[in-house]
């Protein structure tokens, strides 16, 4: 039987002929270590020394790292008190938190920003390091984080067995048939980190941490391709033209509009989903621009590469002008988007009458047996959760690997890069930095839209 260790007491012992109050205490590393409070004094009595123990044994036992980052135990009672003279951990991931949730926690479409998403998952690492001061928080103790990454695993709340996501047992039944988490890849543990390495660089420039410390972190490398415990995500390869037929055929013709504008167009899902009248530049008959949110930002478009002061401009051939020009025709404003899920539902209902089995004058009709006011309505555009739920749901549908639109985008891009070559592809995916006015007279427009009207002819 293991005997539980005592309580820390205050001893004498003799250096030199000199006598020194010592105590023995137990760091929180499991080791031991001797912490000296000198000798006896014209100022100190051996008094003042058995209280000035008393005290820092109290402050030990409540914040051990705190109390151990002093010089000398009679530096950690006289500043222990005082706010702000050791900054913990804590209070550093504290600030820098509000400092994010200013600066970067949401993107231009106001949805929560993959950086501060990463950052958050590694604060909740780090948690067990807060009340260690900054200074004691090394490589080693970012390598601990690293690997607690690496054993972490998320769960979508669902049971085993059940595809809905929804319990299938009773209420009062403990639930202990969770699927088994899911576990982070190598390159989202890799972001984490770097997300926390970014943060102790933004300490330095607030001087909560030397520059010294902070490339320290260095030390602890990237994961590589093969570590021991962790995934990586392979890389889906090119959809075929069969597989794309096959889903195009078990989605509605909004999902299916916006597969084709993806299939033949090297656009982001978003861009696809948000398309608005207002963003096309009709010209060139040949050949339109299409401009994201132009004109919210009327000289580089309102998309996630604007801050870098990037143009981006999609062209917009003649094969995809008989998919979009119609429903830009019919559009009741320039900001309607052309890609709705009301429309969706309306054709759902329609389908849904002309192939019913009952008879018209029996059973409900369109319109007929509607809610005034429904918990769940159809919005009025896509996002980009939406469009990839519906395209899943189409390959589950027609018995196809699965596949997302950003595989669509990468197909495309693939596609071009095999006829026109590398640099073409490069073209079509962004542009440099111009106003809009000058759009047309840009060398790399020219090339890109060159080039889309290259790959729609060998595409037949």
């Amino acid at each position: 039987m293991v005997r539980a260790r005592q309580a820390p007491n205050l001893r004498q012992k003799k250096v030199n002929g000199s006598k020194y109050f010592v105590s023995e205490i137990w760091k929180p590393d499991g080791k031991r270590t001797t912490i000296s409070f000198g000798t006896e004094l014209p100022t100190r009595s051996a008094g003042d020394i058995y209280t000035a123990f008393g005290k820092w044994l109290k402050l030990y036992e409540g914040n051990p790292h705190k109390t151990l980052a002093f010089d000398s135990p009679y530096e950690a009672v006289r500043n222990m008190d005082a706010p702000g003279t050791i900054l913990l951990l804590g209070d550093l991931t504290d600030q820098y938190v509000r400092y994010a949730e200013k600066t970067f926690k949401y993107t231009q479409s106001r949805k929560i920003n993959p950086h501060f998403y990463r950052l958050s998952i590694g604060l909740r690492m780090v948690e067990p390091f807060r009340t260690w001061p900054v200074k004691s928080f090394g490589p080693d103790e970012l390598r601990a984080v690293q690997a607690a990454l690496v054993a972490h695993r998320y769960h979508n709340g669902a049971v085993a067995g059940n595809e809905a996501g929804t319990s299938t047992k009773n209420e009062t039944e403990p639930v202990d048939e969770v699927r088994p988490g899911k576990p982070l890849t190598r390159e989202s543990i890799n972001q984490v980190i770097e997300q926390l390495r970014r943060m102790f660089a933004w300490a330095v420039g607030r001087r909560h941490m030397d520059a010294a410390q902070e490339q320290s972190f260095r030390e602890v490398k990237s994961l590589r391709r093969g570590a021991v415990g962790v995934t990586d995500n392979p890389r889906r390869r090119p959809v075929t033209q069969a597989e794309f037929d096959k889903v195009l055929a078990m989605v509605n013709p909004e999902v299916a509009d916006m597969m084709r504008v993806m299939w033949f167009a090297p656009a982001r899902p978003t861009e696809v989903c948000e398309m608005r009248p207002v963003d096309f530049l009709r010209d060139d008959k040949d050949c339109w621009l299409m401009i994201p949110g132009r004109d919210r930002q009327p000289e580089t478009g309102d998309h996630k590469t604007a801050h870098h002061g990037r143009t981006r401009a999609i062209p917009i051939t003649a094969r995809l002008q008989t998919i979009l020009g119609p429903r830009i025709d019919v559009a009741k404003s320039p900001t309607e988007p052309l890609f709705s899920p009301k429309k969706a539902v309306e054709w759902l209902f329609e389908n849904r009458w002309k192939n019913r089995k009952t008879a018209t004058t029996q059973g409900n009709g369109p319109g007929r047996n509607r809610k005034d006011h429904p918990m769940i309505t159809a919005g009025d555009h896509y996002t980009d959760g939406v469009f990839n739920a519906a395209v899943k749901r189409g390959c589950s549908r027609a018995g196809v690997e699965t596949f997302t639109p950003y595989d669509l985008r990468r197909s495309t891009i693939t596609r071009v890069r095999a006829l026109l070559g590398k640099d073409a592809a490069a073209t079509l995916a962004g542009h440099s930095d111009v106003k809009t006015t000058e759009i047309y007279l840009l060398a790399e427009v020219q090339e890109a839209v060159k080039a889309a009207k290259e790959i729609d002819g060998k595409l037949g």
